[in-house]
């Protein structure tokens, strides 16, 4: 019952998060209330939980990749739900699964923005490595007509189709394989192009690229972060997704910097939203279905 109920609250959050960019903190903070005292008995389950939970969200936020709003969300379900399923929290694979479909929906963007350069480069550089027939199959092809006995012929033929097939199946692999790597290869090439643009500094702006206090610019990676944290580049902005504040665009303005590239984000809650609904359609559903 509490499962739905959440499903509700979720489903609030996400729309104010798709309509305003922002949740009500005090309707925050009262679900998570409301999670805990409805579970009290559960406690022991629920820390653990929340503890998980805090720790991977947390990182996720000083990474820039979570705003605040994302990391209370993924809280509220710990508090709500405390089962797991193999020992990971409903509240992960809800974050596992909303993710998924966040990736899904970046790659149909990116290819389909670019689809002509990228059924171009999939010709060019997939086909012709994973080649449908292979050598040995062609010579296969080629004996088994100059075997004069019917028996060897016959034998011919049925390791023939059996060569065929597993070398189509192998091919078929091959191909998916490198189908995969290549859509993921085209789209961290692209993506920073269609997700970013270029415009003066405004409050709530996610910057795609940190910049110092001496108003130097450094791209937005790992080794920035590792800089950032060894305290070798000290940003003169907010570099969490919660965005820039109206000090950080002052302050940018001060500096000198008229404009910067500014991440195209998306409200991540109803894709949190959407993985907790397939987590609820795969242990309510499912089983219903397989009884009938």
């Amino acid at each position: 019952m509490y499962e739905f109920f959440l499903l509700l609250l979720l489903l609030y959050f996400s729309y104010s998060d798709i309509r305003t960019r922002e949740v009500d903190d005090r309707l925050v903070y009262a679900s998570f209330v409301l999670g805990l005292l409805l579970n009290i008995h559960r406690m022991e389950y629920v820390a653990v939980n929340i503890f998980i939970t805090g720790v991977m969200s947390l990182l996720l936020y000083i990474a820039g990749i979570f705003a605040m709003g994302d990391v209370w969300i993924l809280l509220i379900i710990s508090a709500f739900v405390p089962e797991t399923v193999n020992g990971m929290p409903v509240s992960i694979i809800s974050l596992v699964l909303g993710s998924l479909i966040t990736l899904v929906m970046g790659i149909g963007r990116v290819v389909l923005s670019r689809l002509d350069e990228y059924l171009k480069g999939f010709i060019q550089y997939t086909l012709p490595v994973s080649g449908f027939f292979s050598l040995n199959v062609l010579v296969g092809i080629i004996s088994t007509f100059f075997i004069d006995t019917y028996i060897l012929r016959a034998v011919g033929y049925l390791l023939l189709v059996f060569t065929l097939f597993t070398k189509t199946l192998h091919t078929l692999f091959i191909t998916s394989l490198l189908f995969v790597v290549y859509t993921l290869l085209f789209t961290l090439k692209h993506i920073n192009d269609l997700f970013t643009r270029e415009k003066e500094p405004e409050e709530g702006d996610v910057p795609a690229v940190v910049v110092d206090k001496e108003g130097n610019i450094h791209p937005f990676n790992v080794i920035t972060a590792v800089k950032i944290l060894k305290g070798e580049i000290k940003p003169v902005h907010n570099i969490s997704a919660d965005g820039l504040s109206k000090e950080d665009v002052k302050r940018l303005k001060d500096i000198g910097i008229k404009t910067l590239p500014v991440k195209e984000t998306l409200p991540f809650i109803p894709f949190i939203t959407a993985g907790y609904i397939l987590y609820l359609l795969w242990k309510n559903i499912l089983p219903f279905l397989s009884f009938l």
